[in-house]
């Protein structure tokens, strides 16, 4: 894994980079990182830019800017997240190769839909032959199956994606594939942050920000996956230093 660059601010900066095939989710996962940020500290929120084409899908990329950690006695964040989004089309492969260069943690967004099950399976061999080509091995990642709020009969079972998943190889045992898995709706959780801003009795602190155990429990689903990476990544450059 790449060291971690400072931006001008001599801040240190995390490259986390959304995966999937084109309408897994991955856009939606972080426009609800970016809300949810705003309403507990507008100030962590530095930038968010989305580039799509007439149809709604991502046309390049997606890119939020994130702070962590503010230090008063600075005034600087002690860590800055850029997070990406790859665009999920197959023609988009270029793409998704300049976006995807010098990443230091992969959220991988797979669809549970029956439909795109071979999507899944070229996002996961696409990603798998970049990692071995660009020697990204040692790259902390986490798996998301979003869309789980379908009915079950037009979701693919939860073990044929582990399956899947070992096929590909990203987990050398279907046990261990399941248990990486994170089950979330983005759907349920965009539902439930719209529900929850308009609510008349909005739960906030002294700051007048909303208060973090107000988050909805399909809001933490989504937002999990961010959470548990950067951590991984910081554990792993400390391993390092």
């Amino acid at each position: 894994m790449e060291h971690l660059k400072k931006d001008f601010d001599e801040v240190p900066v995390v490259k986390l980079v959304f995966w999937g095939a084109s309408m897994a989710g991955k856009t939606m996962a972080l426009t609800i990182f970016k809300v949810l940020k705003t309403l507990e500290d507008p100030d962590s929120v530095y930038s968010f830019l989305t580039l799509e084409d007439p149809t709604k899908r991502t046309l390049f990329f997606d890119r939020g800017v994130f702070g962590f950690g503010y230090n008063p006695l600075t005034g600087k964040d002690r860590l800055k997240a850029h997070i990406y989004t790859v665009p999920g089309q197959l023609r988009h492969i270029t793409q998704r190769e300049v976006v995807t260069s010098g990443v230091q943690g992969l959220i991988i967004m797979l669809d549970s839909t029956k439909a795109q099950f071979k999507h899944n399976q070229t996002a996961l061999i696409e990603l798998a032959e970049f990692i071995e080509n660009y020697g990204y091995k040692d790259v902390p990642f986490v798996i998301c199956l979003n869309k789980m709020d379908l009915p079950a009969e037009e979701r693919t079972p939860v073990s044929q994606i582990s399956a899947l998943l070992v096929e590909t190889g990203w987990s050398e045992r279907i046990r261990d594939a399941h248990s990486r898995v994170i089950e979330m709706s983005c759907m349920d959780a965009k539902n439930d942050l719209v529900g929850l801003l308009k609510s008349q009795n909005l739960p906030k602190d002294n700051d007048g920000r909303l208060k973090k155990d107000s988050r909805p429990e399909t809001v933490k689903r989504v937002i999990m996956p961010i959470e548990m990476i950067l951590r991984e990544v910081l554990t792993s450059q400390l391993a390092h230093m």
